[in-house]
Formats: C-alpha cells, sequence, structure tokens
C-alpha cells in the first residue's frame, strides 16, 4: 500500500511536471508563431519534398502568395525563377543524400519569383531541422529590392562625379586660347555628360540689360543651331529671370513651367520645344556676371541631383577659365606684334627666308642687292654673279615674248605689285617656267627697293600640258564614238531593213511567189548579209590598225597581175556605163604587203564606182621607177567638198555630199593606214562634180 501510495504520488507529480512543461512548450510555440507571425522578413517551411508546409504573413506580403494557396504547393514552383529551379531540386537531393548544403546556415543573394510573374533581389538564410528520419527546410527571405536600387542609385551618381571629374580634367587642358574655338567643346562636354537636349551660352550686354545667344546645341548629336545665334532676350520682359541670374550662382529648375524665374518661358518657348527642366549657371569674370550657360531637358520633368548642379557650377567656372585664357592669348599677340614693330627696320633681311622653296631677292636701283640660295640654284648663277646686274640676266628677251622685266619695274615704280608667269632659260640651257612676282617695300617710298619672288612651275605647266592633250583626245574619242553610233545606226538600218522584208516575204508568201521572185529575195538577203559583213571587216581592220595589230608582212608581189585580179573581181559592181581603165607596164615583184596593199586599192576603187553615180570612166595606173612604185585612182564622180579635205581620212568621216550613197567612212582611214604601214603616202587633188585622183607612192622593195 505504501508502495502504491508512493508511485500514485509519483505518478501525480509527473503528471504536474508534465502538464507544466507542456503549458511551457505551449507558450514557448506561441511565443515562435507570433513572433514568425510579426516578423518582417518572409519565413517560409518546406519539408523533404520541397512541399511548403507553413507561410507567414510576410511571405503572403513579399510573394503575393495567400497562405491557403501556398500550403501543399512545391515550393519551386511559387517563388523560384524558372532558371534556378533545376539546381534547387539537386541541391535538395544532395543534402538528403549527404547531409551537407552550399547554401544552408548561411545568408545569400539571390533572386526571386512574384506571383505577377517579376523578379527581384532577396536575402535568403536557410536552416534544416531533423524530423525523424527525414528534415524540414525553413528560411528567412528578406525584400532587398529597395536596397539593391539605392545602391545602384549610389553607384550610378558615384559613376556619374567620376565622369564629371574626368571631363572637367579633360576640359582643364584643352586650349582655351581662342575662345570662339572653346565654346563649343565646352558646351559638347556639358551637354554630353547631362545628357541634355539644349546647351547654350548667352552673354550679357554692357549694360546688363539683354543677354545674347553666341552658340546653341541641339539633339543627341548636339548639332548647331545657326539660327539662334544672335538672339536676344531682355531684362524688362523676363525680370524675375535675370534677377535670379544675376543673384544666384546656379539656377536650378526641376518644373520649369512653374517655377517663378522661368515661368515666363512657358508659353512662348518651353512649351513648344518640349523643355520641362532647365539648370543655368552664372559665368562670372573679374569679379562680375558676364554670362550665362543653359542646360535644357526635353521630357518628363527631371529632379536636378547636387552633383549635377555642382559640375554646371564648375562648367560655368571653365568659361571663365576660357575668357580669361582668351584674353591672355590676344595681350601676348598683342604684344608680339608690338615687337615685330619694334624690328620693323630688320623686316628686310627677315622677309626673305633663305630656305625657301621660292627664289628670292632684295632689288634696290634696278640691281639685286641680296638674294637667296634657291635663286642661284634655280638660275645657274652664284649669288655674287647676280649682285648688282639686273633682273634682265633672269629673263632676257625669248621666243616667248618681251621680257617681262619692264613691266614689273613699271608696276613696282607706281607703288603697285606686279605678277606674271613666263619662261627662262639658266645658265646650263634648261628652259624653266616660272611664276615672277614683285612688290615694294613701300608703296609709298619705290626707293626703298622691292622684293623679288621667283617660283619654278615647270611642273605645273607640263601638267596643264598633258591634262589639255587628254582632254583633247577625250574629244577625239567622243567624236570618232559619235561617228562611229551614226554610221552604225545608219549603214545597218538598210541591209538589216532589207533581210527582213526579203524574209518576211519567203516566210508568208512561199507558195504564191515565182521561183525567180523567191531567187531575188534570196540575192537580196546575201547582199545584205555580205555588206554588213563588209561594214564589220572595216571596223576591224581599223581597230587593229588603232591598236597597233595593223603588222606588216612584206613578201614579193607581181604587181601587174595581182591588180589586174583587182580589177577583174570589182567587174561585177560596175552600173551600166561605167567602165574601168587599167594599165600597168611590166615592173617586175616588189617586197609589199599583198593584205594591206588590196585594203587599199579595193577601198579607193570601190569608192571611185560608188561615187560615181551617173557613169563615166574609172582610171587605174600603177607606175614604177627605181626608188618607188605608184598607184593612181581616179573617177568623174561627184568630187569631194574642200571643207571636208582636212578629215577625209578620218575614221567614220565621210563628205557632206554623199546623199543618200551608203557608206561606213572608214574606206579611206584604211587606205591610210595601209599606206603608212608601207612607209608610203597618199595625196588627193579634187573637183566638186568633175572628179576626184587619188595617188599612192611606196618606197619600193626589190626582193
Amino acid at each position: 500500500k505504501q508502495t502504491e501510495a508512493e508511485l500514485l504520488a509519483l505518478n501525480q507529480d509527473l503528471e504536474r511536471r508534465v502538464e507544466a512543461r507542456t503549458a511551457e512548450i505551449t507558450e514557448s510555440n506561441e511565443r515562435v508563431r507570433l513572433l514568425i507571425e510579426g516578423a518582417s522578413d518572409a519565413v517560409v517551411t518546406i519539408d523533404d519534398k520541397s512541399t511548403v508546409i507553413d507561410w507567414n504573413p510576410s511571405a503572403e506580403r513579399i510573394f503575393g502568395w495567400k497562405r491557403a494557396e501556398s500550403i501543399g504547393q512545391k515550393l519551386h514552383t511559387l517563388i523560384v525563377p524558372e532558371r534556378y529551379r533545376a539546381a534547387h531540386e539537386a541541391g535538395m537531393a544532395r543534402f538528403l543524400a549527404t547531409g551537407k548544403g552550399t547554401i544552408t546556415n548561411k545568408t545569400i543573394e539571390i533572386r526571386a519569383l512574384h506571383r505577377d510573374g517579376h523578379e527581384f533581389d532577396v536575402e535568403l538564410a536557410i536552416w534544416p531541422v531533423k524530423a525523424g528520419e527525414t528534415y524540414t527546410f525553413s528560411a528567412f527571405v528578406r525584400d532587398i529590392s529597395d536596397r539593391k536600387r539605392n545602391e545602384a542609385l549610389l553607384e550610378h551618381r558615384n559613376e556619374q562625379i567620376r565622369i564629371q571629374r574626368d571631363v572637367m580634367v579633360e576640359l582643364a587642358q584643352i586650349d582655351k586660347s581662342d575662345f570662339n574655338e572653346a565654346l563649343p567643346k565646352i558646351l559638347r562636354a556639358s551637354a554630353t555628360t547631362l545628357k541634355v537636349e539644349r546647351t547654350s551660352f548667352w552673354l550679357f550686354s554692357k549694360d546688363r540689360a539683354s543677354i545674347e545667344c553666341l552658340h546653341l546645341l541641339l539633339g543627341p548629336e548636339q548639332t548647331p543651331d545657326l539660327t539662334s545665334v544672335g538672339l536676344r532676350l531682355h531684362a524688362s520682359d523676363f525680370p524675375e529671370y535675370f534677377h535670379a541670374i544675376q543673384d544666384a550662382q546656379t539656377l536650378a529648375a526641376d518644373d520649369a513651367v512653374n517655377h517663378p524665374a522661368t515661368t515666363g518661358f512657358s508659353e512662348g518657348y518651353l512649351k513648344p520645344f518640349g523643355i520641362t527642366s532647365m539648370l543655368d549657371a552664372a559665368v562670372w569674370f573679374r569679379g562680375r556676371s558676364i554670362g550665362v550657360v543653359c542646360h535644357e531637358h526635353v521630357g518628363p520633368a527631371r529632379t536636378w541631383l547636387p552633383e549635377e548642379v555642382d559640375f554646371a557650377s564648375s562648367i560655368a567656372t571653365m568659361f571663365s577659365l576660357a575668357l580669361e585664357a582668351s584674353d591672355r592669348a590676344q595681350a601676348e599677340a598683342k604684344l608680339i606684334r608690338l615687337q615685330a614693330d619694334l624690328k620693323s627696320t630688320l623686316a628686310e633681311r627677315e622677309a626673305i627666308l633663305e630656305n625657301s622653296s621660292v627664289g628670292m631677292g632684295l632689288l634696290r636701283n634696278g640691281c639685286f642687292e641680296w638674294t637667296n640660295q634657291t635663286l642661284s640654284e634655280m638660275t645657274g648663277y652664284v649669288r655674287e654673279e647676280l649682285i648688282g646686274t639686273s633682273p634682265q640676266t633672269i629673263y632676257p628677251l625669248c621666243e616667248v615674248g618681251p621680257s617681262p622685266v619692264g613691266e614689273a619695274l613699271d608696276a613696282v615704280e607706281g607703288g603697285q605689285t606686279f605678277q606674271k608667269e613666263f619662261p627662262f632659260t639658266n645658265k646650263s640651257g634648261e628652259v624653266i617656267w616660272s611664276r615672277l612676282a614683285t612688290r615694294p617695300i613701300d608703296a609709298t617710298a619705290p626707293a626703298e627697293g622691292s622684293i623679288w619672288t621667283v617660283q619654278d612651275i615647270s611642273e605645273r605647266v607640263r601638267a596643264e600640258q598633258e591634262i589639255l592633250g587628254a582632254l583633247e583626245k577625250a574629244r577625239e574619242l567622243n567624236e570618232l564614238k559619235t561617228r562611229f553610233v551614226s554610221m552604225t545606226s545608219h549603214e545597218f538600218r538598210t541591209p538589216l531593213s532589207t533581210i527582213l522584208s526579203s524574209a518576211e516575204l519567203l516566210q508568208h508568201y512561199n507558195e504564191r511567189l515565182p521561183a525567180d521572185e523567191k531567187v531575188r529575195l534570196f540575192e537580196s538577203i546575201a547582199t545584205g548579209v555580205q555588206r554588213m559583213t563588209q561594214m564589220l571587216n572595216d571596223v576591224l581592220v581599223i581597230g587593229r590598225a588603232d591598236s597597233q595589230e595593223f603588222d606588216l608582212n612584206p613578201a614579193p608581189l607581181d604587181l601587174q597581175r595581182f591588180c589586174a585580179q583587182i580589177v577583174e573581181e570589182l567587174q561585177p559592181n560596175l552600173r551600166p556605163g561605167l567602165t574601168i581603165e587599167y594599165s600597168a607596164p611590166p615592173v617586175g615583184e616588189f617586197l609589199l604587203d599583198e593584205k594591206l596593199l588590196r585594203h587599199a586599192l579595193v577601198n579607193l576603187l570601190s569608192n571611185a564606182i560608188k561615187y560615181s553615180p551617173k557613169g563615166g570612166r574609172v582610171t587605174f595606173m600603177v607606175e614604177a621607177d627605181g626608188d618607188s612604185v605608184g598607184f593612181t585612182v581616179s573617177d568623174e564622180g561627184i568630187g569631194i567638198p574642200s571643207e571636208d579635205l582636212p578629215r577625209l581620212f578620218e575614221s567614220f568621216h565621210r563628205a557632206n555630199n554623199v546623199g543618200n550613197i551608203s557608206g561606213t567612212g572608214l574606206g579611206l582611214s584604211i587606205v591610210k593606214k595601209s599606206v603608212e604601214r608601207h612607209g608610203g603616202t597618199i595625196t588627193v587633188d579634187t573637183r566638186l562634180d568633175k572628179g576626184t585622183t587619188f595617188r599612192i607612192i611606196i618606197p619600193r622593195g626589190k626582193n
């Protein structure tokens, strides 16, 4: 009984202790729950299958998912971006297998996924909790988007400060001795750094009642707006603005349309150009504001950061430095000019540069008193030979015309300058084209002397002559092309028309045409083809001649037999009433190119036949003596007008009296080139409507 009583007492004590411990644990769990529920960080717990088993209110706020929606869902489908999900699952599997993880029990920064689909930065701390044979995982998740944005903004501002510092260093190193050159460089650097669309510099008038635009840059390319240069703004029209820029060093108007100092520009300037924010800095010079540099932002209103305001002030200071440097450079230039004036007594010698590429000399009383080495080298006379002599030594009388020395001396006497291009012959006999220029040292006192310069322009003159020659050659080629096009368009059209019409007749009426008519049509086609072939052969022959492919291949040739054969070949071409009288005494064999000679004689005889439309007689004679052989072809045809004789042997040229007589204008050109290849000559004697005689003389070459 006593033991039972003791056991009962022990059980009751144990129950009290269990009850007290349970109450203590319950109270502790409640405190933890309240802490988790009230935590500003998201607290998320998952099981070993990545299933959400707890989700506090902050998790609802941060991720957008309600607790009821998230419990029982896979964590990675709720808040893990898709690109990290495979790594999340692999990490879970590795920890459950090894008890080790790469991100457990540490704090990391990572990207998380919101319910609406956007990603944001979070700070994550995960710790595993042993639960029997497996684990649960809890995590504190803190939204650090604002911190990241602030860090990025701070980094951006630091970067902007660094850029502004570098820009100021670069601007400090530019040459500021010319304010007008430095002005656009400073403006462009300022506009690019502050990323504004409009940047300008304005200068106060002397009475400070207005400002004038000296330079305005527009757009991302910072293009100068020349139409705004000279634009004036008057203090009477914009008193608040003028008061602000004269009293304050920098005017930062975030909302320029409504800012008290800039609202006066709203209707006429700000709104039409879309300007929303202005940052203007006064430029001070020697204790007073002398201008203002303006930065105007187009687009949504912009809040000017303190470092941007400081940069605008620094740009204004840079303009002040540029003005100071420009003034100093002008003062130095003025001092240099004053020093040069003080040395005017030495200007005579200093003006003549010993190492000049132009020959120079000082002339007094009509003679050289001094010359430079270049003039000596150019003329071939040593300096001692020129000193004391007249310029007539260099420019004596020559074939080109009278010496220019007299004109130059007269001009100098009248206090005038003189310039002329003229050749001279140097001491070694070389002709040099030169530009002679003279000017008096003092136009009001010609007796003080004059400076003579002689420039060698031989290369330029030669180049001009070559250019003129090339232009003339181009003109000739262009004219030749025009004549060729005219010839081909005319001469090819007739046989082509004949061939086409004959072919159409044969095609459409072949069955109904008599046999003799068909023969006539076929002959017309053949004649047209032969005519076109001959024209093309003439073009090829003249082409070979022009390209130096007209080779001379002399061989022993029996002229009597050769010429008789040509006459016989041309008999079918004779019209009724036209005859060829051929005479050739026995002259033996000659070393001649049969092909070239045939070109020449066939063309002359064909022309004689063609241009004797009314019949008559064509005379062909061959003569020979001890030194040469001659060929004479005469006709009683239409003759050649005198105005066409100078161009008679040009390719594609035809006399203006040929009328409808067909021809290419190549025959006589071929004749002349064939004769010249033999070293011979050709002459012509002609009278209109009386006839023409061609005579060829070729030096004799006996076998």
